[in-house]
Parts: C-alpha cells; structure tokens; sequence
C-alpha cells in the first residue's frame, strides 16, 4: 500500500491510499483508529491532481473524513488512518486532536475557548517520496485565510527554500526539485501562528 496521512483538525480528517499491485481495482477503504477503536470508515476514491503528478496511477485515492462528534469531548486524541482489513497504517505520524463540543465549551471561561481553539489546529504536514533524489511533494492542511510559512533549510541551518501560503480550508499540494542541492538531510517546515511541525527529507541523487 502506498498513502500518506496528511492532516486532521476538529472538522476534517484526510488523506489518500492506493494499493499499487491492483492501480485498477476497487478504491481502498480507511479507518480513522485510535488504538484499535475505530470511529469511522471511508472510501478513498476521492481526486487528488498532486497524487496523480507524483506518478501514482489515476490520483482517485484520496479521503475526507467527517471528525465523529464522539471525539469532540474535550479530550487529547491521537488519531492514525488504517487500511481496513490490514494492520497497515498510512505513512505520517499519529495526528493528535483536542477539539470540545459546542455545549462543553458553553461553562468555560473566554481564556479557556482561545486556549482549546489553539489546541484545535492541526499542521497536517507530510512529504512523499522520502528519501527523494530531487522532487519532493509536500501536503498539508490549514484553515481558511490562515497565513503560514512553508520553508525548507539544510541541516546547517541555511534557508534553501520558503514560501508564504495563505490557507484556503483544504488540503494544499507543493512540490519542489531539491535535485541542485549537495546530498544530505533537509528540514521541511510548516509554521503557523507561532508553531511549527518539521520533516525531516533524505536527499540522495541517482549517479
């Protein structure tokens, strides 16, 4: 199987999943687990133009996933996506969200709504293929109108590559040829409202 976990926030799990020895077959089914509880399933049929440019079959392989109103109890949640009849879980680390209903924000003091509304934003940043020999493409999630860096440096510290994005309440698609860089590991970041989630991206050329 081949996929990547690429965000989750209070609204939206999402992502993509392929099975590459049948790119024809039927569309894979997902899992939103925590553990071994699963809170919801999908199909991941949906068209993704960055997946199909990266060279994978038709790019019908992506997934969105309504949060479950179950897992807005207030409470921290470490979320992973599995491929349903498989102990295969997509590539990307467990995505942690705490997200509070409507009615269990209603007693809670102003200072403590901004503070789980922070908690809410999920960076949702993945990177494909890894280790790359040039081309690397990044995806990640913010919310609409959201204003976040996306930089990569080396492993100095120097600034190779950084870009403003302003977010448009779905999942972006960026790609980038790291092929005119000496070989070596790499640092994607994602920064936003003063936090930031890094990748860590393994250049090596072809001879």
């Amino acid at each position: 199987y081949l996929g990547s976990f690429e965000s989750a926030d209070c609204n939206t799990v999402s992502g993509w999943a392929w099975d590459k020895n049948y790119p024809n077959g039927e569309a894979l089914t997902v899992e939103l687990v925590e553990g071994n509880t699963v809170y919801a399933t999908a199909i991941a049929g949906t068209y993704k133009d960055y997946v199909k440019t990266a060279g994978y079959g038709t790019g019908n392989y992506g997934f969105n996933i309504p949060l479950p109103v179950s897992l807005k109890d207030g409470n921290t949640h470490s979320l992973s996506i599995r491929i349903k009849g498989s102990t295969t879980l997509l590539p990307g680390p467990a995505r942690a969200v705490a997200c509070g209903s409507a009615t269990s924000r209603q007693s809670f003091s102003s200072n403590t709504i901004q503070t789980i509304e922070k908690q809410e934003i999920s960076l949702g940043l993945a990177c494909f293929p890894n280790p790359t020999d040039g081309i690397i493409y990044i995806s990640y999630g913010t919310s609409e109108g959201q204003v976040s860096l996306l930089s990569i440096s080396n492993i100095v510290g120097q600034v190779v590559w950084k870009m403003p994005v302003v977010g448009i309440g779905q999942t972006h698609g960026q790609s980038f040829d790291l092929s005119t860089q000496a070989d070596g590991i790499y640092l994607l970041r994602l920064l936003i409202d003063g936090r930031s989630e890094v990748k860590r991206i393994m250049l090596i050329k072809k001879l």
